[in-house]
């Protein structure tokens, strides 16, 4: 059964059910992380005292995500996919608010800062069975 460790940031929209997605790096071992079906436990502060479990849901959908950079005449421009298929700048700000961030921008802050671009990995959705 897989687990998801969230930032005590998200724990909120987690436990409240707001948030029922999340992007996850690749893994080393290429595996995915999750499969459609899988119960997920979802915490926060695992390893540490303060662990918390804050729900038990079902897996509904898991997708390849990828982030890139292309380089403009002042600047970046960054682009989404989803299972392959670039994104619309109103897909983008869409999935960004629904993983917990305010915006596309700040998503992209995020993993930059985080994992470096560009940023490849998983995009997980799920329906809350508890809280």
């Amino acid at each position: 059964m897989p687990a998801f460790n969230f930032q005590k940031r998200f724990a909120d929209t987690v436990l409240d059910g707001s948030k029922h997605s999340t992007i996850r790096v690749n893994r080393k071992d290429k595996r995915t992380p999750a499969a459609v079906g899988d119960i997920v436990k979802l915490y926060t502060g695992m390893r540490t005292k303060s662990c918390k479990k804050l729900r038990e849901c079902e897996i509904t959908a898991v997708k390849r995500f990828m982030i890139t950079r292309h380089i403009q005449n002042d600047g970046f421009e960054f682009t989404a996919y989803l299972d392959g298929l670039p994104l619309s700048e109103k897909d983008f700000h869409q999935l960004a608010i629904a993983d917990g961030f305010k915006d596309a921008q700040g998503l992209i802050e995020f993993f930059t800062k985080t994992h470096g671009m560009p940023f490849s990995g998983w995009h997980i959705s799920w329906e809350g069975l508890s809280a």
